[in-house]
C-alpha cells in the first residue's frame, strides 16, 4: 500500500489494498468515513477552524516486536 500522502489529489481506488483480507481492511478504511464524520472530536475541530479527520488510511507493513514473557517472581 502507498502512503496517504504519496497520492493526495488522486482517486484512490488504485491505491486501495489488494490481496489477502483486503474486504476486511477496504471496509474498515470505508466504514471510518461515517464513523469520523460526526465524531465529537472532529466537530469541535470544524468549530475551532481545524480540519477534521475523514477517513482512516491502513497502509504499511509491519513485524511484530520482540517483546520478553512476563513471568511471575515464585520466590
Amino acid at each position: 500500500m502507498h502512503p496517504p500522502h504519496d497520492i493526495l489529489g488522486k482517486e484512490i481506488v488504485d491505491y486501495l489494498p489488494v490481496g489477502e483480507g483486503e474486504n476486511v481492511i477496504k471496509k474498515i478504511m470505508m466504514d471510518s468515513v461515517d464513523i469520523l464524520e460526526n465524531h465529537p472530536v472532529n466537530l469541535n475541530r470544524v468549530r475551532e477552524g481545524k480540519n477534521p479527520g475523514n477517513s482512516l488510511w491502513l497502509w504499511g507493513q509491519g513485524k511484530r516486536p520482540k517483546i520478553p514473557k512476563f513471568r511471575r517472581n515464585t520466590a
